[in-house]
């Protein structure tokens, strides 16, 4: 009886106890091929293209003294190319700053392909897109559209 008494005053207690917990989980349909798994992304984004980190901060607005790990970042891409979306030389994408809220942890310095969606006051990415570092699905997205390449003037030194 002492048990029983033990037990449910635990149930009770972590039942009344209990926060909202939220995580990030994404429906992901197995059963299609790669190739269009990637015609539905393109079609869900509104820009897709390939870059490089060049920056990430917390997002401007961020309430101060709260947790980093809950308040959004803003990542600067150097774009190299781009399938869907306007052509700029350097996009900012926000993302959640962590994994357990969907966030996706770019480094500064990698390169990845961006499946990015209109936020209403600006662009936005999550581990539920296929945003993925390296360019994986360029084979598949070269058949959706021709990539456009954004053409970078370098300095050449010559030497004296």
């Amino acid at each position: 009886m002492k048990k029983l008494i033990v037990s449910a005053a635990a149930t009770i207690f972590f039942a009344l106890g209990a926060s909202d917990v939220s995580a990030c989980s994404c429906l992901v349909d197995d059963n299609q091929s790669t190739s269009k798994k990637v015609r539905t992304s393109y079609n869900q984004a509104t820009a897709v293209f390939y870059g490089e980190v060049t920056e990430i901060k917390p997002k401007p607005g961020a309430v101060e003294g709260s947790d980093p790990n809950l308040e959004p970042v803003t990542v600067k891409f150097k774009v190299y190319k781009f399938w869907k979306g306007a052509m700029k030389d350097e996009i900012i994408v926000t993302t959640a700053a962590n994994s357990a809220m969907c966030g996706f942890n770019f480094e500064t310095g990698r390169r990845y392909t961006v499946y990015a969606n209109d936020a209403g006051n600006g662009l936005q990415t999550t581990i539920c897109t296929r945003t993925a570092a390296s360019d994986p699905d360029a084979k598949y997205l070269n058949k959706i559209k021709k990539p456009k390449e954004i053409l970078r003037r370098t300095k050449v030194k010559f030497n004296k």
